[in-house]
C-alpha cells in the first residue's frame, strides 16, 4: 500500500496542473521570516510552489502545523524516499535535491489524509504553514510551480487563489526604550520647590526622558495624595486640598505617544510637604518673609503659646501658656524692625526644655506696631495682653483650658503640637 501511495504522489508531482480549491495567504510580522498559509479542500494530493528571492538567498524552509507532508522532487532519482522523508526543496529546472541557501528553488508538498487518498472523507479544510527564512526586508516572490504540476487533487475542478505572493522578509524587531524621567516643582515665588499649599495651583515639570527611536513622549504624574494625572505634556499642574503638615511623594512616568505600551521606569519621588499657613491668608506674605516659621501655625499661638507645648505635670497642672512662652516674648520684646522680616525674626531663644524657638513665635497678634519715627516692632504691647489673658491656665487634659485659634481666612493654625 505504501508503494502504491508513493507512486501516486510521484505521478501527482509530475502531472499537468489541475484546478483546485486552495487559498494562499502570507504574513511577515516575524523578523527575517515569511509565512505562507495554504488552506485546501479535502482530496488535495500535492502542491508545488516556486520561490524567487532575487536580492538575497532563502536560508531556511519548513512546513509546520499541518496535514501536509513532504513529497519531494528527489523521488525521481531515489525511489526509496517516502512521504515525509528527504529534502523539502529542489531545483526549479531539474530533478534532484537542492540544499539551502538558494535564491531560486521549488518546494513540493503533499497531503496524506487519514482515510486514504481520494476517499473524500478526510478532515477539511486542511491548513499548512510554510515558513521561509531570509534577510529582513529582502523581497521574495512565491508562485505556483506549473512545471511540477502546481496543485494536484482528486475532487474535480476547483480554484486556486492568492498566488503569486510578492512580499518581503519581516523587518528587524526594533525594541524601543525610554530613559527614566525626573520631576521638579516650578511654582512661582513665594512658593519653594519642596512645599505645596492647599488651594494654590502647583506646577510640575518632567525632564530627562528620551525615546531610543526619537518618538514623542507623554507623561503621567502621580501626585502623592491619592490622585493620578492623565497622560499628557511634560508640564502639568495640580491643586492640593488644604491639609496640615502632610507629606507627598510626587512621581512621573513617560510612555511613547506612538507605542503607548512602551513605558519608562517611574521617576525617583519628589518629596513635598504642605505649608501650614494657607497661601490665601493675609499673613502668608509676612510668614514667608520671616522664613516660614512653624510657630505661626501652632494651634494656640494666637493665645500666647510661643513654644507650642504644654508645660507642667499631673501634680502642678498642665499649662499651654507659661514661663517658657514668657521667655520667648521677653527675648523679642520691643526690638525695632526697620523693614519687615529683619531683627526679631532672627532671635533664637533656648528654652529650659532644650528647644530653640524663634522670636517670631511671640508675635501673637500678627501685626507690627509703631511708626517710621518710633520704629516698627513685631513683639510689643499688643502681644503682652494676649499672653496675660491665658497665663497659667490649668488644663487637666489636652484640649480644655486655653482655646485653639480659629482657622479663618486670616489665621491658619494647622500644626498640632
Amino acid at each position: 500500500m505504501k508503494k502504491l501511495l508513493v507512486s501516486l504522489l510521484v505521478l501527482a508531482c509530475v502531472a499537468p496542473a489541475m484546478a483546485a480549491n486552495v487559498t494562499a495567504t502570507s504574513a511577515n510580522s516575524v523578523a527575517g521570516e515569511v509565512t505562507v498559509t495554504l488552506t485546501a479542500d479535502a482530496g488535495i494530493v500535492g502542491i508545488s510552489l516556486k520561490v524567487d528571492a532575487s536580492a538575497g538567498p532563502v536560508t531556511g524552509a519548513a512546513m509546520v502545523e499541518s496535514f501536509f507532508d513532504v513529497f519531494i522532487d528527489s523521488m525521481y532519482s531515489n525511489s526509496g524516499y517516502g512521504i515525509g522523508e528527504g529534502m523539502l526543496t529542489a531545483s526549479q529546472t531539474g530533478a534532484g535535491e537542492l540544499a539551502l541557501p538558494q535564491n531560486h528553488f521549488s518546494i513540493c508538498v503533499g497531503l496524506l489524509d487519514d482515510d486514504g487518498i481520494g476517499s473524500g472523507t478526510e478532515e477539511a479544510p486542511l491548513v499548512a504553514h510554510l515558513t521561509l527564512t531570509g534577510t529582513p526586508g529582502d523581497p521574495v516572490v512565491i508562485d505556483e510551480d506549473t512545471l511540477r504540476g502546481g496543485v494536484v487533487g482528486y475532487d474535480g475542478a476547483m480554484v486556486i487563489s492568492g498566488l503569486p505572493i510578492s512580499t518581503t522578509f519581516g523587518a528587524p524587531v526594533v525594541t524601543e526604550t525610554i530613559t527614566t524621567p525626573s520631576v521638579a516643582k516650578t511654582t512661582a515665588a513665594p512658593a519653594v520647590g519642596d512645599k505645596v499649599n492647599g488651594g494654590r495651583v502647583e506646577t510640575f515639570v518632567a525632564s530627562g526622558a528620551v525615546s531610543s527611536l526619537g518618538h514623542t513622549l507623554e507623561y503621567q504624574f502621580t501626585w502623592g495624595d491619592g490622585n493620578v494625572g492623565a497622560w499628557g505634556s511634560a508640564t502639568q499642574t495640580h491643586t492640593y486640598t488644604y491639609a496640615a503638615a502632610t507629606s507627598y511623594n510626587v512621581t512621573v512616568q513617560a510612555h511613547c505617544a506612538t507605542h503607548t505600551t512602551v513605558l519608562s521606569a517611574v521617576s525617583a519621588p519628589l518629596a513635598l510637604t504642605s505649608e501650614p499657613v494657607k497661601s490665601t491668608a493675609p499673613i502668608y506674605t509676612d510668614w514667608c518673609s520671616f522664613g516660614r516659621k512653624n510657630c505661626w501655625a501652632f494651634t494656640r499661638n494666637c493665645r500666647g503659646d510661643a513654644d507650642g507645648k504644654r508645660q507642667g505635670t499631673s501634680t502642678t497642672g498642665y499649662k499651654y501658656v507659661s514661663s517658657n512662652d514668657l521667655t520667648v516674648l521677653l527675648a523679642a520684646w520691643n526690638i525695632n524692625e526697620p523693614t519687615k522680616g529683619v531683627g526679631m525674626a532672627n532671635i533664637n531663644v533656648a528654652l529650659p526644655t532644650g528647644d530653640t524657638i524663634n522670636g517670631i513665635c511671640a508675635d501673637f497678634n500678627r501685626d507690627r506696631q509703631g511708626t517710621s519715627t518710633t520704629g516698627y516692632k513685631r513683639v510689643s504691647s499688643n502681644d503682652f495682653p494676649i499672653l496675660l489673658a491665658n497665663w497659667n491656665i490649668n488644663e487637666p487634659t489636652k484640649g480644655p483650658g486655653v482655646p485653639s485659634c480659629s482657622d479663618t481666612g486670616h489665621y491658619h493654625y494647622m500644626i498640632n503640637p
